[in-house]
């Protein structure tokens, strides 16, 4: 995680022709943070995903947790939209449609058998899948 924020600062440090470098310290500063931001919007999100009755934290529960940052939401909001649940049920009406649209990294139509197989693996995003919550 410190690699990538690293890797983060130096991008944002070249978008700035590099006249706002970013320390060492920094760096593990923000790595710091963003583990405990990690674990807060973690337990906050299993305590909304309780109080719903549910046993799987999905997406609402994260909105909800992401709330507390309005540009966050927004943010969530965009990329939802573009490769969430709606998103994939639009890029699927599009292959339905014969304007296939494709993943870059592969090179397969988006919302694929394989994509359905993935999302399995990684636990799925249907009720009740998923480890039960403590």
């Amino acid at each position: 995680l410190q690699y990538t924020i690293g890797q983060i600062a130096r991008h944002e440090a070249d978008q700035s022709n590099g006249t706002i470098p970013v320390s060492g310290a920094a760096v593990a500063a923000l790595t710091e943070l963003t583990l405990k931001y990690i674990q807060v919007m973690s337990e906050d999100s299993r305590a909304f995903t309780r109080h719903r009755k549910k046993q799987t934290v999905d997406e609402a529960d994260v909105k909800l947790c992401a709330r507390k940052v309005p540009q966050l939401l927004q943010d969530l909001e965009s990329f939802m939209a573009n490769n969430g649940k709606a998103g994939k049920k639009r890029q699927l009406d599009e292959m339905r449609r014969g304007q296939p649209n494709t993943d870059a990294e592969d090179q397969r139509p988006v919302g694929s058998d394989e994509d359905e197989e993935e999302s399995r693996d990684l636990g799925g995003d249907g009720e009740g899948s998923g480890e039960e919550i403590p």
